[in-house]
């Protein structure tokens, strides 16, 4: 397992849909952004059509500046097609939980 802060880039694509007001504390594209990161062994992998999907999509959000696992492309997160839904893989949610005990 590993865990520490890490570098990731928010990509050169605004993530929200730009009919809506953008939100006050949204990260700039290409901004990078120190977040913690908590992993085992998993990187993000798939065929490539998918890679190249995803890349045509603008549906890579976060890439590492520094890829701590392998992850092909150095992709950090994605979003869905409706782009309202990202899956990160850096999952900085474990340490807020392990901090603010938000399971209990």
């Amino acid at each position: 397992m590993e865990q520490r802060f890490l570098d990731v880039r928010g990509q050169e694509r605004e993530i929200h849909d730009l009919r809506e007001p953008r939100p006050r504390d949204a990260a700039e594209p290409g901004q990078v952004l120190r977040i913690p990161v908590n992993h085992f062994e998993g990187n993000y992998v798939c065929d490539p059509a998918t890679l190249e999907r995803l890349r045509a999509d603008a549906r890579v959000v976060l890439r590492y500046l520094d890829n701590p696992n392998g992850s092909l492309d150095d992709i950090a997160g994605i979003c869905d097609e409706g782009r309202n839904v990202v899956g990160m893989m850096p999952h900085p949610e474990r340490v807020h939980r392990s901090s603010a005990m938000s399971w209990h």
